[in-house]
C-alpha cells in the first residue's frame, strides 16, 4: 500500500484518496497524481458509467475534455487517423 501524498496544502484543504487507489496504485501512479478515472481507464478500459466497453483507449482519454456533442466525431477521427492522444489543457 503507498500512502496517499498530501503536498503542500492551503490550510483548510484536504484531499481524500479513494481507497481502491490506496491498495492497488503503485507508486509512479502516486507520482503522477492519478486519479480513480485514470485507474479505471488503465485496468478496465471503461470510465465510470461506460456501458460501452468497445471504445478504444485513446478515445476514453480524450473523451472526460470532450463535449457530449463532439464525442462521436472524435472517435470517428481518433480511429480512422490512428490519432494518439497527447494531453489536453483545461
Amino acid at each position: 500500500m503507498c500512502p496517499a501524498p498530501t503536498g503542500h496544502l492551503s490550510p483548510g484543504i484536504s484531499i481524500t484518496v479513494s481507497p481502491l487507489l490506496q491498495q492497488e496504485a503503485t507508486p509512479e501512479d502516486f507520482a503522477n497524481h492519478i486519479d480513480i478515472a485514470d485507474w479505471l481507464i488503465r485496468t478496465r478500459g471503461v470510465t465510470p458509467g461506460s456501458d460501452r466497453a468497445s471504445h478504444s483507449r485513446q478515445f476514453l482519454l480524450a473523451a472526460r475534455f470532450l463535449d457530449p456533442e463532439n464525442q462521436e466525431a472524435v472517435e470517428a477521427l481518433i480511429q480512422d487517423l490512428g490519432l494518439e492522444f497527447m494531453g489536453a489543457e483545461v
